[in-house]
């Protein structure tokens, strides 16, 4: 196993940092370069869950995946586009050393949570923008997700059904139109908006699930490759599904507040074949020099 942090320094700030979980993969094996999931967590641009981390990072691991969870500048230093720079950042480096890290760059793939979904989604449509690109010194191609994964993402700025802590944040004081609009992602898909699975609740009430409508809506106008899961209950921050994610506070409440929830839990398996169908994950090419 190849387990390092790498530290992401952007616009003076010293807060992010990477971490990775990927696999060694010997001359003998089959498998030479392998798909790789950035999980991005959530925490409302307050903190960074620390559930919808490592614990996300090693199931994919477990599937075939590399994997690196990023931690991002959040409360005063998560002004829009602090994070999506380091988002930017962290894509690059993983394409830029795939070789050292046995990684696909042409199979990178996000997943992120909450708010963490918000800012994985914001690397989905802002990635092909030359103002992204100068910002972080690095050439597009370089900061394109292949795909991208959204756990109950926060995506939109309208007021009536956003989730108001994450933009609040994101925006940091201002109020100006162009930034708002700018932080609200439906407005920004495109084409150039990567394949997303998509997955939340009916019962979410803090990021309610008009967040994944809207942008499942958006992505259909633009013809991006998608599959929504609309679950017909639970609540927020379900992670894995599972004990290992859970909350203490929520052990002994009813199934559909719980975050042991098995039925939810399916998202996974559900996204492997996604991931399996829409990009071929498990056919890891084989060097021309060894066939």
């Amino acid at each position: 196993m190849i387990y390092e942090k790498v530290s992401l320094p952007f616009g003076g700030k010293e807060n992010a940092n990477l971490t990775l979980y990927c696999p060694d993969v010997y001359k003998t094996s089959v498998v030479r370069k392998l798909p790789t999931i950035l999980v991005i967590p959530g925490g409302g641009y307050a903190n960074c869950s620390v559930r919808e981390g490592e614990p996300i990072a090693l199931h994919f691991l477990s599937r075939g995946f590399a994997a690196a969870v990023l931690r991002y500048s959040v409360k005063e230093d998560a002004r829009f586009p602090q994070p999506l720079c380091e988002a930017a950042l962290a894509m690059a480096y993983l394409r830029e050393n795939a070789e050292e890290y046995h990684i696909d760059p042409n199979r990178i793939f996000t997943c992120g949570f909450s708010a963490g979904g918000h800012l994985a989604l914001s690397l989905g449509v802002f990635w092909h923008q030359p103002w992204l690109s100068e910002a972080v010194g690095k050439d597009n191609e370089l900061l394109r997700p292949n795909g991208q994964i959204l756990s109950y993402p926060v995506v939109t700025s309208d007021p009536t059904f956003r989730h108001k802590g994450t933009i609040l944040r994101a925006m940091a004081e201002r109020d100006d139109e162009e930034t708002l609009q700018l932080v609200s992602l439906e407005k920004q898909v495109s084409e150039h908006t990567p394949p997303t699975f998509l997955w939340t609740t009916v019962m979410d009430t803090i990021v309610p699930y008009k967040n994944s409508l809207v942008l499942a809506m958006a992505l259909e106008e633009h013809q991006i490759p998608n599959e929504f899961h609309l679950y017909g209950w639970a609540g927020h921050g379900l992670a894995l599904g599972s004990r290992i994610t859970q909350k203490d506070s929520n052990q002994n409440k009813p199934i559909e507040r719980n975050q042991n929830n098995p039925h939810i839990a399916t998202w996974l398996s559900l996204c492997s074949e996604w991931l399996e169908v829409t990009f071929g994950v498990e056919k890891a090419p084989i060097p021309e020099d060894d066939q």
